[in-house]
């Protein structure tokens, strides 16, 4: 609800059906986790390692959420890094939302993945 509180006052002029789809957004899974980077001025560790720490911890919750048998995703979006979703928070000016961790049981076989060449993207450095 929050989030499409703050897409309201963020663009007050989105159509009904991008903000019903904002509202619907947490009903994807019975858990949703907004991550959050509490930026603090650190001489040893900077604004950016604040955050890239946050994106490995979200990481790090996927492989242990899949490794245990259950589903995730990690979602952004247009409202995610807005003055305005922060706001609706309650964070402060410094705080980061990095994104939202979507985690619940999968319904259904997983998609299959496309075949890649590593081959193709990959170089091996010379000897």
């Amino acid at each position: 609800m929050r989030r499409w509180r703050a897409m309201q006052r963020h663009a007050p002029h989105s159509g009904a059906e991008a903000l019903d789809k904002l509202r619907a957004n947490p009903l994807r899974a019975p858990l949703v986790l907004v991550l959050v980077a509490r930026v603090r001025d650190n001489p040893k560790v900077p604004a950016l390692e604040q955050e890239l720490a946050v994106a490995c911890a979200a990481q790090n919750m996927l492989v242990a959420a899949h490794a245990l048998g259950f589903g995730g995703i990690w979602r952004t979006g247009a409202i995610t890094y807005t003055d305005e979703l922060r706001e609706e928070l309650g964070l402060v000016a410094s705080d980061r939302v990095i994104g939202f961790l979507y985690l619940g049981t999968p319904e259904g076989a997983p998609k299959p993945l496309p075949a890649v060449d590593p081959a193709a993207h990959f170089h091996r450095w010379p000897h």
